[in-house]
């Protein structure tokens, strides 16, 4: 029910588990079911863009809203212009849909968490003792992840993930124990930036970054240190110049007190569930619903 109308919407996200689905439909201000092939929906949201898409278009003109998560290498559908020409609505990284996109886009940022576990979190990593200087969390090396962990030899530092033999139970309660955390993206270019990041944040570290290289025109560079502005981390000797710098007199202390006295508030108001994905997505199908829209079959014999 959404305004007093009978709405049914439907997300459909392949990648994920049926409770991530059911987590994630949950945060939506009105009923999101589990995708039904034959049932005929008002809307569909779409987590990562598959081959239905066009199915569901070529029977009703159902609303499309599509978030198109994954990278392209793993998902190449959220950047093909054959699939995005059928979004109503569409958000990621950058536009990626040609002029046979005729709907409305949204740029996206990879949220944290939902609000209420960001302040949550945040409060509590604040406060927290932190007796090591850095951590990295490393399952494979696409590009420096190894060299991270060589460079932070000697140092007070702790290596996690199957990269590193060094499982943890627990990600947050070593990000909390750890002042700084060297992060790297999957995929190294001028738009692709995840959760990494803010969740850095979210737990008190200093993010020391290396992906997005325009990562600074989305969050603010006073909250993290932009290995790029240190010229190519695969060159020899500029991770151990990245390294000097963060264990340099005055640097940890300035970066934590502006994550400190203002984090919390960037978290929620810009990397929030609700804010980045919900509530653009709930505000577009409410509209729509304001102004009388209806799907219609465009076969009677559809299913």
């Amino acid at each position: 029910m959404l305004r007093g109308v009978p709405v049914r919407i439907a997300l459909i996200a392949p990648k994920n588990t049926p409770q991530e689905r059911a987590w994630l439909a949950s945060y939506f201000p009105f009923g999101v079911e589990e995708y039904r092939r034959w049932r005929l929906y008002d809307a569909v949201i779409f987590w990562n863009l598959t081959d239905e898409v066009a199915r569901i278009k070529s029977r009703a003109n159902t609303l499309v809203c599509a978030v198109g998560v994954e990278p392209e290498w793993l998902w190449p559908r959220n950047y093909n212009p054959d699939f995005l020409r059928h979004c109503d609505f569409y958000s990621s990284y950058r536009n990626f849909a040609d002029d046979r996109f005729q709907g409305a886009f949204h740029p996206f940022v990879y949220f944290a968490d939902p609000a209420e576990k960001i302040r949550r979190v945040f409060r509590a990593a604040i406060a927290a003792e932190r007796p090591n200087d850095f951590v990295v969390f490393a399952r494979h090396d696409p590009n420096i992840r190894r060299r991270i962990g060589e460079a932070l030899g000697g140092q007070k530092a702790v290596l996690v993930g199957r990269l590193f033999g060094h499982h943890v139970a627990d990600k947050a309660a070593v990000q909390q124990s750890c002042r700084y955390e060297f992060i790297t993206e999957n995929v190294i270019n001028d738009w692709y930036m995840t959760e990494k990041l803010p969740q850095s944040l979210m737990a008190g570290c200093v993010p020391v970054y290396y992906g997005c290289r325009r990562a600074g025109d989305v969050l603010d560079s006073s909250f993290f240190i932009d290995m790029h502005a240190f010229g190519n981390p695969e060159d020899p000797g500029v991770l151990d110049a990245v390294v000097r710098h963060c264990l340099a007199p005055g640097t940890y202390e300035a970066y934590f007190d502006q994550i400190r006295r203002t984090g919390e508030q960037v978290l929620t108001e810009k990397y929030s569930l609700e804010k980045t994905v919900v509530g653009p997505i709930a505000e577009f199908i409410q509209r729509q619903a304001a102004n009388g829209f209806r799907p219609r079959r465009r076969r009677f014999w559809s299913r």
